[in-house]
C-alpha cells in the first residue's frame, strides 16, 4: 500500500511540474518610433513578441485600447501558419478506404472515398476527438468518388468512374440520403473536379476534354445547361475555379490555363488561353483577386502564379521549383498561404507556401507523418485548422494546427488623431473557448507639441499659455512670468523675489516626467506643494514637496503615501510597490527658503535583508531564501522546468519497478520474455 501511495504521489507531482512548464507569454513592447510621442508623430508602430509553449490551441490575439470614448480600436495581430502539429486524427479503413477528398462545413467534415464509393461524415465539434456519425455507399452513382462540395443541406459529389454528379441530402448527418444523380460520358467523362456556384455545378471532364455546367435549382432533377469541349486546349481538363463571369480551367496535358466566359450560362465560350512549361501536368487552380494560383505535378514547377486582372490576356508572374519525386494531391488557398498535400518518396507531407510575395513564393513549413499521412490525397483549410485526408495505408482524417503568433510583428496606426494624454494599450490572446489565455498592458504617453502656444498634456506651459500662472502665484512679489523653451517649467528670471520665508507658497504645480527622463535621472526645482508625476510599471505616482525648512525638506511620495525628510546631498531609496526592490532614488541637491532642487531617478535594486545591529534578535534568512535570492525570474522558471524533468524520470523508474505489482492487482497476465 505504501508503494501505491508513493506511486500516486509521484504521478501528481510530475503532472503539476510538467503543466507548469507549459506557458504562454505575450509582451507588448514600446512603440518603435520613440518612447514618447507628440500629436505630430504618426504612425504609431507597436512591436510585440511571444513565447508560445503550450498544448492549448490559440485562437487569436488582438491589440486594443480604451481611450475613455475618444478612440477605440481592436486590431487582430497577424498570425503565420508555422510549426504544424497534429491536433487529432480519425481512422476507419472500412468506410474511408482510399479517402480522396474532404470538405468542412460547420461542425462536420465530409469525405469521399474512391475505393469504397462512399461518403463519410465526421463530427469535428470536438477537434481533439473527431467521431464518425454517418456513412453512405452507392457502388453505381458514387463509383470512383473523386471530389465533393457542400452547400446548405446538400453534398455534391463527382465520381470519375461513373461519369456522374450525385446529390446527397445531409440534413440528417447519421442517415444521409441520395436525392438524384446525373451521368453523361460525352459531356463529363472522368469528372475529377467540381465547383458549386448558386444554382449551378461546374464539372471538368478529364477524358472528354470539357467543362460542363449543370442546373441544380431542382435538386431532384439535375439537368445539363451547356458544355464546352476542346480536344487541344482542354486536353485532360482538371482543376477549375469560377470567378465572376469567368471559369478558369487547367489542362493537364496541354500545360495551359484557359479562360471560359460563363456570363451567358447557356452559351459557354473560350476567350483566352495561356500556355507555359511551368503549367505542365497542371492539377489545381484557384483564383483570388487579380491572381490565379496553379499547382502542377511536373517536377520542374510546383506553384505558378498568373495575373488574371484582364481575363482576356493572362500573363505569368512567377513559378517556384518543384520537389523531386513529390507531386501535389491536394490544394487549399487562404489569404497569403497555400496548403498543399504532397505525395511521393515515402515522405508524404502537408506543406505551407507563403504567396504574399507574388514574384517569389516559398515553402515555409512541412509536416510529415508516415503513419497518419500515407498517400495524403487532399487538404482543406477551415477556421484556422488544416484538414487532411489520406488513403494508402492510413485511410484517415488528420486535423493539423498550423497557428503560431508572429514574433516581432509591427502594428501601425497611421490614420489616428490622438489628443495629448495617457493611454493604456492591451494585447490579449484567447484560446478556442474564447477565454483569456494571456494579456499584457502598455501605457503610452502622447505629449503636446511644444511651441504652439497651447498648453497640452505633459506640458507645464507653452509660450504665451501660462496656465493662468503669474509671478505672484509662483510665490514672488511681482514681475513677468514666462515659459521655458522645453515647456516643462516656468522661467522666473524676470520675477522679483518674495520677501516671505519658510516656503509659504501653497499653489500646486505638477511636472510630468516621461520614461526617458526618469530612467536617465532628472533634476527639478520645486516649491512648496509642487509635484512631480511619473510612472513605474504602468502605475502612476507623485512626489510632492510638502514642507521647506532650514536645510531640510519634507517629501511625500504616493500612491501609497511615503513621507520622509531629506537634508542637502542626502538620498532616499523607495520601494513603491512593496515587491522587495527599490524603484526610485530621490536626492536633495540644493535647498533655499522657498525652493528645492530635487533629483529623481528610476532604479531596480534588490533590498537585501540583513541582520540589524540594533536588533541582534532579528531572525536570520533561511537557506532556501538565500538560494532564491540568487535566482532571477528566468532562472527560477528554468529551475522548475529542470525539476519537472527529474520527477518525470523518477516516475518512469517507479513505473518500471512496480508494473508487475500494479498489473497483478488488475488481474492481468504479465508476458514473459
Amino acid at each position: 500500500m505504501k508503494k501505491s501511495w508513493l506511486f500516486l504521489f509521484l504521478v501528481l507531482i510530475s503532472i503539476f511540474f510538467v503543466s507548469a512548464s507549459f506557458n504562454f507569454v505575450v509582451e507588448l513592447n514600446e512603440p518603435l518610433n520613440d518612447s514618447s510621442f507628440n500629436t505630430s508623430q504618426m504612425p504609431i508602430e507597436f512591436n510585440f513578441s511571444t513565447n508560445f509553449n503550450s498544448i492549448e490551441n490559440l485562437s487569436n490575439c488582438s491589440l486594443f485600447s480604451d481611450f475613455e470614448g475618444t478612440w477605440d480600436i481592436n486590431e487582430t495581430i497577424e498570425q503565420v501558419p508555422t510549426n504544424l502539429t497534429q491536433k487529432s486524427w480519425f481512422q476507419n479503413s472500412t468506410s474511408m478506404n482510399g479517402a480522396n477528398a474532404v470538405v468542412v462545413s460547420g461542425d462536420y467534415a465530409y469525405i469521399v472515398s474512391i475505393s469504397t464509393d462512399s461518403l463519410t461524415i465526421i463530427d469535428i465539434s470536438n477537434k481533439s476527438n473527431p467521431t464518425q456519425v454517418g456513412w453512405f455507399v452507392n457502388a453505381t452513382s458514387l463509383d470512383g468518388a473523386s471530389d465533393i462540395a457542400v452547400s446548405g443541406n446538400y453534398a455534391y459529389i463527382a465520381s470519375s468512374s461513373a461519369n456522374s454528379l450525385t446529390i446527397i441530402n445531409i440534413t440528417n448527418k447519421t442517415n444521409p440520403e441520395q436525392i438524384s444523380s446525373y451521368a453523361n460520358s460525352t459531356t463529363m467523362q472522368f469528372p475529377y473536379f467540381l465547383e458549386v456556384k448558386d444554382d449551378y455545378v461546374y464539372v471538368t471532364g478529364f477524358s472528354s476534354n470539357s467543362l460542363a455546367v449543370l442546373n441544380i435549382s431542382n435538386v431532384s432533377s439535375i439537368s445539363l445547361v451547356d458544355y464546352i469541349k476542346d480536344d487541344s486546349l482542354l486536353e485532360g481538363a482538371m482543376g477549375l475555379s469560377v470567378d465572376g463571369d469567368y471559369a478558369y480551367v487547367i489542362s493537364f496535358w496541354n500545360k495551359s490555363l484557359n479562360t471560359i466566359n460563363i456570363s451567358n450560362i447557356s452559351n459557354l465560350s473560350k476567350v483566352d488561353s495561356f500556355s507555359n512549361d511551368s503549367l505542365n501536368l497542371g492539377f489545381f487552380v484557384d483564383v483570388s483577386g487579380d491572381y490565379a494560383y496553379v499547382a502542377s505535378q511536373y517536377s520542374g514547377s510546383l506553384i505558378t502564379i498568373l495575373n488574371v486582372s484582364n481575363p482576356l490576356n493572362l500573363s505569368q508572374v512567377s513559378s517556384s521549383s518543384g520537389i523531386t519525386g513529390m507531386v501535389p494531391h491536394g490544394f487549399a488557398l487562404s489569404e497569403d498561404y497555400i496548403y498543399l498535400s504532397l505525395a511521393g518518396n515515402s515522405l508524404d507531407r502537408v506543406s505551407v507556401i507563403n504567396i504574399s510575395n507574388k514574384t517569389n513564393s516559398e515553402i515555409i513549413e512541412n509536416y510529415t507523418n508516415t503513419t497518419h499521412l500515407h498517400l495524403v490525397n487532399d487538404v482543406f483549410f477551415y477556421d484556422n485548422l488544416i484538414y487532411a485526408v489520406s488513403g494508402g495505408n492510413s485511410d484517415a482524417l488528420n486535423i493539423l494546427n498550423p497557428w503560431m503568433i508572429k514574433n516581432n510583428s509591427l502594428i501601425s496606426f497611421d490614420s489616428v488623431n490622438l489628443s495629448a494624454g495617457e493611454y493604456i494599450w492591451n494585447v490579449k490572446c484567447e484560446n478556442e473557448s474564447e477565454s483569456v489565455f494571456a494579456e499584457n498592458n502598455f501605457s503610452l504617453t502622447i505629449s503636446g507639441i511644444c511651441g504652439n502656444n497651447l498648453k497640452e498634456y505633459g506640458e507645464v506651459c507653452d509660450g504665451s499659455d501660462l496656465n493662468s500662472q503669474t509671478c505672484e502665484s509662483r510665490g514672488y512679489n511681482s514681475g513677468t512670468l514666462s515659459c521655458s523653451n522645453d515647456c516643462l517649467s516656468f522661467d522666473t528670471e524676470d520675477c522679483s523675489s518674495s520677501s516671505s520665508s519658510g516656503g509659504s507658497s501653497t499653489s500646486e504645480i505638477t511636472f510630468i516626467l516621461n520614461k526617458e527622463q526618469l530612467e536617465n535621472g532628472y533634476v527639478k526645482t520645486l516649491k512648496k506643494n509642487w509635484k512631480i508625476k511619473f510612472q513605474i510599471n504602468n502605475e502612476f505616482h507623485e512626489l510632492k514637496l510638502s514642507e521647506i525648512y532650514d536645510n531640510l525638506v519634507q517629501i511625500i511620495v504616493s500612491s501609497n503615501p511615503i513621507t520622509f525628510n531629506l537634508t542637502k546631498d542626502e538620498t532616499q531609496k523607495l520601494d513603491l510597490n512593496e515587491d522587495g526592490f527599490y524603484d526610485i532614488l530621490v536626492l536633495l541637491e540644493d535647498v533655499s527658503d522657498i525652493k528645492a532642487d530635487i533629483f529623481i531617478k528610476k532604479i531596480n535594486q534588490e533590498i537585501k535583508k540583513q541582520v540589524s545591529m540594533d536588533n541582534p534578535l532579528e531572525p536570520k534568512k533561511s537557506i532556501s531564501e538565500n538560494v532564491i535570492d540568487d535566482f532571477n525570474e528566468s532562472e527560477i522558471n528554468s529551475f522548475f522546468r529542470n525539476l519537472s524533468l527529474i520527477f518525470i524520470f523518477i516516475l518512469l523508474f517507479f513505473i518500471v519497478a512496480y508494473n508487475k505489482e500494479v498489473l497483478s492487482r488488475l488481474n492481468l497476465k504479465i508476458p514473459k520474455y
